[in-house]
């Protein structure tokens, strides 16, 4: 029997090093908004940050959250990531949200309503419950490289002290709260 290695169309192979081609941002349909989410931990456990970002259809940042959670796992950071901002989107009144974010456990968790991990549990119960506040939502995997705004907001909230979370709004206002 001989194997065959299967590579997606979206990936190339270099010497060893993969490459991913046509990883990048794209706004979202008509009428609809984007929300992408990502967290981080140095370490893992580690010191984590989270963020995201809301953009309308023409591209245009509508308002950002991010945040220091203390020490937590990758996916612990990566699901509050999730929860805020969808609560960010159900709080101004955005009913039709594309979110994006690039850690496949939590988008799986999500998607099928379970987790192994029972530190997961109440985020997903949070998603859920506001989920189910927008009128139409879309949850898709991407990859890093389409996400770059966010992984560099979660970094940022590392180093903004435990417990601290920054919101922006378009209107150039921006809210300190201590969590």
């Amino acid at each position: 029997m001989e194997w065959k290695l299967l590579i997606p169309p979206n990936i190339n192979v270099i010497s060893k090093q993969v490459k991913r081609v046509n990883a990048f941002w794209e706004t979202p349909k008509r009428g609809w908004y984007k929300l992408n989410f990502d967290g981080a931990a140095k370490g893992n456990p580690g010191w984590a940050g989270y963020g995201s970002i809301l953009r309308n259809e023409d591209g245009i940042i509508l308002g950002s959250i991010g945040g220091n959670m203390g020490v937590a796992t990758n996916n612990e950071v990566e699901t509050l990531a999730m929860v805020r901002g969808i609560k960010f989107c159900v709080d101004q009144g955005y009913s039709k949200v594309e979110i994006e974010g690039e850690s496949q456990i939590v988008i799986n968790a999500v998607i099928k309503q379970k987790t192994p991990n029972w530190k997961l549990h109440q985020y997903l119960d949070d998603i859920k419950q506001n989920l189910n506040r927008i009128q139409q939502y879309k949850i898709t995997h991407v990859y890093r490289e389409a996400n770059r705004a966010m992984d560099q907001l979660a970094n940022e909230g590392i180093i903004v002290g435990k417990g601290v979370e920054v919101t922006n709004w378009m209107d150039g206002m921006e809210k300190l709260t201590r969590l």
